[in-house]
């Protein structure tokens, strides 16, 4: 029983942001809302163009963009990867991916 008691807080506390959560704007909750655990959470983004250069300036060449389905690699194992059962990007549609090539 004291158990529960002690886990009642974090609880309460989880269904309370779940329930303000839900009063924001659908297109904000999807864009600015995630409730991935710690470990999938990020520490940075980027935008396709200073990656870009953040790879161009480390030495890889080739660099293009692509989408969740398109690969130079004819056998990229696109599911589960980045993309989920029903063709779906896995991780939402505004996702980046870029394929790039280091020399040697």
């Amino acid at each position: 029983m004291r158990a529960i008691l002690r886990r009642l807080p974090a609880f309460a506390e989880r269904l309370w942001i779940r329930a303000v959560i839900q009063l924001l704007p659908p297109a904000f909750r999807e864009q600015n809302v995630s409730l991935a655990s710690m470990g999938e959470r990020h520490h940075w983004l980027y935008d396709a163009h200073s990656l870009q250069q953040l790879l161009q300036a480390s030495g890889f060449v080739a660099i293009e963009r692509c989408t969740a389905s398109t690969s130079r690699h004819p056998d990229f194992p696109f599911h589960p990867l980045d993309l989920a059962a029903d063709g779906q990007p896995r991780k939402g549609a505004e996702s980046l991916f870029i394929e790039a090539k280091k020399p040697g």
